[in-house]
């Protein structure tokens, strides 16, 4: 709609970054970035940075490899990722669709790999249901949990101060999301 009249200006209906300083339970330090506002190059990467090293991330559904980089070392990111967990082993249902039960790719059109992973939730479910398969991999307490922590980030830069999971999970800090609550009617 703005192919031919560019306005100068857009108002801003949606948060476009996120940077974050995360501290865990276990003194794990986590930095988070993501910006969808940076011009130039951008920077829509994903990593972790770990005291030994850091791992590149691949696009969400892409079946890209992750990259391994070790100090002194080349980067690995083929077959030789799988020795370092010699006892992964993919779930049945995942490793029928995608072809084995230890792999570091898989290349598929993007629908192709939606219908698969949802096909993988799926059976995760049922056999869950079923009894067979113990819980979920995800729960709804842990899906709960993920969902706020980006909601932490929110309200921590609103609060002007760290803020915990719990305190969002219990609706102690609420200033981000009471405008969302608002237009929800909650």
């Amino acid at each position: 709609r703005w192919q031919k009249n560019m306005p100068a200006e857009f108002e801003a209906t949606a948060d476009d970054a996120g940077y974050s300083t995360m501290l865990f339970e276990s003194g794990a330090v986590v930095s988070y970035i993501e910006d969808h506002a940076a011009r130039g190059e951008g920077m829509w990467k994903r990593a972790i940075f770990g005291s030994l090293g850091s791992l590149d991330l691949p696009g969400d559904r892409s079946g890209h490899r992750l990259t391994l980089h070790l100090p002194g070392q080349d980067p690995e990111s083929g077959a030789g990722l799988l020795d370092l967990v010699p006892d992964l082993c993919l779930d049945e249902a995942t490793a029928a669709l995608f072809g084995g039960n230890r792999l570091f790719e898989y290349s598929f059109e993007f629908v192709e790999t939606d219908r698969k992973l949802i096909a993988v939730e799926y059976a995760d479910f049922g056999l869950a249901i079923g009894g067979v398969g113990g819980h979920p991999e995800v729960d709804g307490a842990q899906g709960a949990r993920s969902v706020a922590i980006a909601y932490a980030w929110m309200e921590s830069q609103v609060a002007g101060r760290a803020v915990t999971v719990d305190e969002v999970l219990n609706d102690q800090v609420n200033a981000y999301q009471a405008d969302i609550n608002d237009s929800l009617g909650l």
